[in-house]
């Protein structure tokens, strides 16, 4: 009887540990939607102008939430938006708030890619800085919960976060405010 409880719930344990790991690969594998599809719908839904944080509208989408519950399945896409200068700016700004329910790491990563991308695509580099400082969950008209609540910069400590973070600071095109005392970005590396 007892050797029949300890096989049981081996078999419970080990059925249990096999879910969740299927679970764990199929919640960061890649997004079953074509480039051109997530494009579209990026483009229809997500577009906000970096001027008007007051409403951050992408938010309350269907599409915006669905990035943000699978950050990291929705990055390779989320990279070709980037990427893709035929896409207008104020779609990647908007689509850039889903990105930051990703891992420390890979948001840093993001962020180093959305600097480099900057320099070919003017006025992008207000969305680096906007996904940096997460100036998205400022907006007076967001539910709670509706973006992360947290910024990369908390994280500064952090080598990767340091290396990009000090990256955007070096941008030749990053806004006057941004460097201006007082700012997160200035103490970090102004007295330095």
């Amino acid at each position: 009887m007892m050797r029949r409880a300890l096989l049981l719930g081996g078999v419970a344990v080990a059925a249990g540990a096999g879910w969740a790991l299927t679970q764990g690969f199929f919640a960061t594998g890649e997004v079953a939607m074509t480039y051109e599809d997530f494009r579209t719908r990026a483009i229809a839904d997500l577009a906000h102008d970096a001027d008007d944080l007051i409403s951050f509208t992408p938010a309350t989408t269907p599409l915006f939430q669905e990035i943000r519950s699978a950050a990291p399945a929705y990055l390779p896409l989320m990279l070709r938006l980037v990427d893709d200068p035929t896409v207008p700016v104020a779609v990647k700004f908007g689509a850039s708030a889903a990105m930051l329910d990703l891992p420390v790491v890979d948001l840093a990563e993001y962020l180093s890619r959305l600097v480099d991308a900057a320099r070919s695509q003017p006025g992008l580099i207000d969305t680096a800085e906007a996904v940096a400082m997460n100036h998205y969950r400022s907006s007076s008209f967001l539910a709670p919960g509706q973006v992360a609540d947290w910024a990369l910069v908390d994280h500064a400590g952090r080598p990767p976060v340091a290396a990009v973070l000090r990256k955007l600071w070096e941008a030749p095109d990053l806004p006057a405010w941004a460097r201006a005392e007082g700012t997160p970005l200035h103490d970090l590396f102004a007295a330095r």
